[in-house]
């Protein structure tokens, strides 16, 4: 599940390829308190049940930074910003999780985001040591995650190139 380590962000990087949402384990065991995600699914199969158990999981763990790309992502994103309301009793600004979407946007460039600005609240910037991308039957998607995560720094300084 380790496939490299970030050393810009001090972050310990992790993919973790599935067939079904469900499938996501009840203990992910990331040697961190809290972690960034991003999920990479076709939101177009993705059940709201599954959207909420799968964000409730995460979210128990220590995710404190939700992103998710692919197709119908912006629905994928509601449910899991009604996932953290229903988690968070007592949210600051401090301590709110964030979430956003990559509609529109390359896989490519939600990787680069991820990797460069996924900035947890203020409460978990040091608590904050890992990165996990979530590939749910999406083989040729989890492959270019898993090069990004790979090479961090030579992802981000290649994508700089291209979009130059």
């Amino acid at each position: 599940m380790s496939v490299g380590y970030d050393g810009a962000t001090h972050r310990e990087l992790f993919l973790l390829e599935l067939d079904r949402l469900e499938e996501l384990p009840a203990k992910l065991g990331l040697p961190t308190p809290h972690f960034a995600c991003l999920l990479v699914l076709d939101g177009r199969t993705a059940r709201g049940g599954e959207v909420h158990r799968c964000a409730a999981r995460l979210l128990d763990q220590g995710a404190v930074y939700l992103s998710v790309w692919g197709p119908a992502c912006g629905q994928v994103r509601s449910l899991l910003d009604d996932a953290i309301l229903f988690a968070e009793t007592e949210a600051t600004e401090a301590s709110i999780v964030l979430s956003e979407d990559h509609a529109g946007e390359p896989l490519e460039d939600a990787l680069v985001h991820l990797l460069e600005r996924s900035s947890p609240p203020s409460r978990y910037l040091e608590s904050c040591r890992a990165a996990l991308v979530v590939a749910v039957n999406a083989p040729g998607w989890a492959l270019a995650c898993r090069e990004a995560l790979c090479d961090p720094r030579g992802f981000v300084a290649g994508m700089a190139c291209v979009h130059a």
